[in-house]
């Protein structure tokens, strides 16, 4: 890891959540995330979250992390489900995102930031993660999710075909709309 990062819970102030939301959307797809959509989350009170990895005033890497409820579920977690997976009937923490900054790629970034994300998760009581993998050549998280005890359950052809078109962001991989397969993983009792 890199001497001097220092990843920690937001401040919450608009230009750390511009840096993040930026962040977020150049590996995700720009327009994939709003200040407006992750601040609301962050702020409700439910329990949702955003880790930024920073060295010195550079932001190095962002994981959002949101709660999903049973009753008011995720969009995420209802997909997941209305795809025949099997998930439990209880609160879900939900792995949204994780993007490092590219200068910072392969230096550990991630890979702490995501063990850090189910403590995160832990420290909220949920004892069950499910995680959202974008299928692309480029994507290094796979063996985070293996080296961190997820089951994968299985894939899920043109996950974000509809929010792309609904929420009008371009794909960084293959356009709009966007094609891309996700594999879903989980991991119970944490």
């Amino acid at each position: 890891m890199i001497d001097g990062l220092l990843i920690r819970n937001t401040d919450g102030s608009r230009s750390e959540l511009e840096q993040a939301v930026a962040l977020l959307n150049s590996g995700l797809g720009e327009g994939y995330y709003t200040i407006h959509q992750v601040s609301e989350e962050i702020l409700n009170g439910k329990g949702s979250f955003l880790l930024v990895a920073m060295l010195n005033t550079d932001m190095a890497g962002v994981f959002f992390g949101e709660v999903s409820h049973p009753g008011n579920e995720s969009a995420v977690i209802t997909k997941v489900r209305n795809s025949g997976f099997v998930l439990p009937i209880s609160p879900i923490g939900l792995m949204r995102g994780l993007v490092v900054s590219e200068k910072y790629r392969n230096a550990g970034v991630g890979s702490t930031l995501f063990k850090l994300s189910i403590t995160e998760f832990v420290k909220r009581d949920f004892h069950c993660l499910v995680g959202t993998l974008w299928n692309h050549p480029q994507n290094a998280v796979e063996l985070l999710f293996l080296n961190n005890g997820f089951a994968y359950l299985g894939t899920i052809k043109d996950f974000w075909r509809a929010d792309s078109i609904q929420y009008h962001f371009v794909c960084p991989i293959c356009g709009y709309p966007c094609k891309c397969s996700a594999s879903i993983y989980l991991k119970q009792n944490i």
